[in-house]
């Protein structure tokens, strides 16, 4: 079964920030945000999609990119699917895809509705892991 979401953030002056995430009770460490991104923008400023194998998970993540007039929603944002490791990242691309596109484009929106997209997608990863297990 899938492990969680999250939205992640760049600022210049603080790094990398968690914005939300699903569960609550998952814990997200610095080191992980920090690698995500960092996958991300070793490779390219534009809009990607990167998998990456942290010692107790996979991390499927799609970043929104660098520059204001090439980017998903608003620049600098990720969003992460955390997968066990025995489950294949690229079962989840497509549900990654359409809640990174609800994600980015509604961040003006209060804080819930980000929460409830997390919560909502979560439920979809959790499903398609069944139906990869049966």
């Amino acid at each position: 079964m899938a492990l969680g979401i999250i939205l992640l953030k760049w600022e210049n002056e603080v790094g990398t920030s968690l914005i939300a995430q699903f569960p609550e009770r998952y814990r997200v460490t610095e080191k992980l945000l920090m690698s995500i991104y960092s996958t991300h923008r070793l490779s390219t400023n534009d809009p990607s999609f990167a998998t990456t194998t942290q010692p107790n998970m996979r991390v499927l993540s799609f970043f929104s990119g660098l520059d204001i007039n090439n980017c998903v929603g608003a620049p600098n944002y990720i969003v992460a699917l955390l997968l066990r490791k025995d489950e294949n990242p690229n079962d989840f691309r497509d549900i990654l895809k359409s809640a990174a596109g609800e994600i980015l484009s509604n961040l003006d929106a209060n804080i819930s509705h980000t929460k409830k997209t997390l919560e909502k997608t979560f439920d979809k990863m959790r499903k398609a892991s069944k139906k990869k297990k049966k």
